[in-house]
């Protein structure tokens, strides 16, 4: 502390929400090892490293992203209301490729009117 100013504190940096999707990934590609060994194509082995290699991968980004986000209450706010707007819009997508969806059921106010018996 030098003529009475304090230093702040250095905060960690951001880590980008985009960093789940490695382990997610290495996931991906030890279930394909797990579909090749249940097949007699690929040892076992392999399926069982990566999927341990993505858990320590996911514990290591969760803690980075726990640690920034620990002293901003408000970013964590943000980041979950994004990823909630990502899965819901995931989710009608979804909805809408797989079956029929009125547009009335989803927004009953702006659908057309009916028109006039006459």
């Amino acid at each position: 502390m030098q003529d009475g100013v304090v230093p702040s504190p250095q905060l960690p940096p951001k880590i980008p929400l985009n960093f789940f999707a490695i382990p997610f990934g290495l996931l991906g590609l030890a279930d394909c090892w797990f579909v090749a060994a249940k097949f007699s194509l690929a040892p076992i082995a392999i399926a069982d490293v990566l999927t341990a290699i993505a858990a320590l991968i996911w514990l290591t980004v969760l803690i980075a992203y726990a640690r920034y986000a620990r002293p901003r209450p408000g970013a964590l706010v943000v980041d979950l209301l994004i990823t909630a707007t990502v899965l819901l819009g995931g989710f009608f997508t979804g909805q809408w490729i797989y079956r029929p969806l009125a547009f009335q059921s989803m927004h009953p106010e702006l659908a057309p009117a009916e028109p006039a018996q006459g």
